[in-house]
């Protein structure tokens, strides 16, 4: 087992897996998560990438980056011998806590098993899986996502890709209107996102990041999205809407067209879930969705005294965060 920075991870092309594992990716999340990306790697191909968070001199935690990664593996027996590899390496590094967000497709019961957190939480995630005719599809969509496109179709609203660099200049559309949005629904602060965030992203390249703005018939941006690509997975990652294309379907209409046009025979597009599992994000994101994947939320503690010495010392005893020494933070 070897553990690698950024640097060194780049010769592995860690997003012909899946885009989340890739180091490109990692680069970007460090400014959501805060902390160093790095990664775990064995000889069979598993790779373990994580955002590494200091704590102090002799310490540190670590958290999946933002999104749907966690650890990819061969085998659930290959995860095992890793797994206790890891554990043990890890410790004598300074290793406090750990927090996993599984891939919705590569982390399934028996992966879970291998691993062996110490707690599970289950999140709901929904996707499209292409298999024949995307009409076929569509017409099996619930009603409010064929009534949303029909609608933005009728108002002469039109789907264009646009370079994805220009995502890095803040007055472009896509930024202008996802910080909007951002703001509009009280988004945490660290997805308030800056110049830095979008310079790093981009590093994927135009074959694997895709930026869709939705345009009304005065020419007025009204909904963009960006779409991370892997392969035959597509991942809904970034968007926004103004009121207008909030009101006439703007947002379903760019996700049509990805299913329509860039989704790749059998392929799958995911399109995460909410914050919640039945808030007002989960329930527009099933209407559009074929399938349901439920995202497993592991937490591990590592070095048990030293985590207890931390909590008491945060002063955060009961807290169900976790780690519940950075509550706060």
């Amino acid at each position: 087992m070897e553990f690698l920075d950024a640097s060194a991870a780049k010769s592995l092309s860690l997003e012909d897996a899946d885009v989340y594992y890739s180091p490109s990716y990692g680069l970007s999340a460090e400014l959501i998560d805060g902390g160093t990306w790095e990664c775990a790697v064995s000889g069979d191909g598993l790779v373990f990438p994580y955002i590494r968070r200091e704590i102090d001199d002799d310490g540190y935690d670590i958290v999946s980056p933002y999104g749907y990664g966690g650890v990819q593996a061969p085998s659930p027996e290959a995860l095992a011998s890793f797994r206790r590899e890891f554990r043990t390496a890890s410790l004598d590094r300074g290793l406090v806590a750990e927090f996993l967000r599984g891939h919705p497709l590569d982390m399934n019961d028996a992966m879970l098993d291998a691993w062996r957190p110490d707690s599970v939480s289950r999140h709901t995630t929904f996707g499209v899986m292409a298999d024949g005719d995307p009409e076929d599809y569509f017409e099996q969509a619930q009603g409010r996502h064929r009534t949303a496109v029909r609608k933005a179709v009728k108002n002469g609203i039109r789907v264009s890709e646009v370079d994805p660099h220009t995502t890095v200049r803040s007055d472009s559309p896509f930024r202008r209107i996802y910080a909007d949005t951002m703001a509009r629904v009280g988004a945490s602060s660290r997805l308030h996102l800056g110049d830095d965030y979008f310079h790093r992203l981009t590093s994927l390249g135009p074959d694997r990041l895709t930026v869709l703005e939705a345009t009304a018939d005065n020419s007025e941006t009204v909904a963009a999205a960006m779409f991370m690509r892997s392969g035959s997975r597509v991942h809904y990652h970034l968007s926004g809407a103004t009121l207008y294309g909030q009101k006439y379907g703007a947002t379903n209409l760019l996700i049509d067209h990805v299913v329509r046009t860039q989704l790749p025979s059998h392929g799958w597009l995911h399109l995460g879930g909410g914050v919640s599992d039945d808030d007002g994000l989960s329930r527009f994101k099933r209407s559009i969705g074929n399938v349901t994947h439920s995202m497993a939320m592991c937490r591990t503690i590592i070095n048990s005294s030293r985590y207890e010495a931390l909590v008491a010392a945060a002063g955060y005893p009961d807290s169900s965060f976790f780690p519940a020494y950075r509550e706060s933070s």
